[in-house]
Parts: C-alpha cells; sequence; structure tokens
C-alpha cells in the first residue's frame, strides 16, 4: 500500500489504520485529528432523520 504523507499527523501504519477503523465500527463516529491539513479537525457519524428529529445509528 502506498501512502502519501501530508504532515506528521499522517495515518501511515496499516495496523493504526486498523485499529481506528474497529473504533469507527463500534461507535458509529469517526475523528479527524488533521491527518491531511494540519489544524484541520472534524467529526463524522451515521444518522438518519426520523420524523424531523436526528438519531444516532
Amino acid at each position: 500500500m502506498r501512502v502519501v504523507v501530508f504532515n506528521k499527523n499522517t495515518i501511515t501504519s496499516a495496523e493504526v489504520l486498523l485499529t481506528k477503523l474497529d473504533k469507527v465500527a463500534l461507535s458509529g463516529v469517526a475523528y479527524d485529528q488533521s491527518e491531511q491539513i494540519e489544524g484541520c479537525h472534524c467529526v463524522a457519524s451515521i444518522g438518519r432523520l426520523l420524523g424531523g428529529a436526528f438519531e444516532q445509528l
């Protein structure tokens, strides 16, 4: 697997990536820890709209 390193936070290990993906699968939430753009942090969650209210899956 070829990895492009953007900065010191870029995930370069398959083992680390798989561990993070396991955590995402368990929690349903993914966090960007500035792996590509330094200083940029993001959060993603799987969810859906039910009756006008947002429900996390």
